[in-house]
């Protein structure tokens, strides 16, 4: 398995999991979508269901985010019980 970041210039520390790498790897190329996605707004070019759509996947990214961050918070908190 690669260390390598999808992000620039960036390593992902190797005790990462699966999950949290396919985290990463889905916000990255989420955050390459929006410059495109800022200037056809900016320029009222991007059409309504275009919108719906990014909408839709930027909603369904930050709950993917949240339950990470829950599970994370769980699982250390059991690890701090335990030691």
């Amino acid at each position: 398995m690669s260390t390598s970041a999808p992000i620039r210039g960036s390593t992902l520390a190797p005790q990462l999991d699966d999950e949290t790498r396919a985290l990463i790897t889905a916000l990255a190329t989420v955050n390459g979508h929006i410059p495109r996605v800022v200037t056809l707004l900016a320029q009222d070019e991007l059409p309504v269901a275009k919108q719906q759509e990014f909408a839709s996947l930027l909603t369904s990214l930050g709950e993917l985010l949240s339950e990470h961050a829950t599970s994370r918070s769980r699982t250390r908190a059991a690890s701090r019980q335990s030691a």
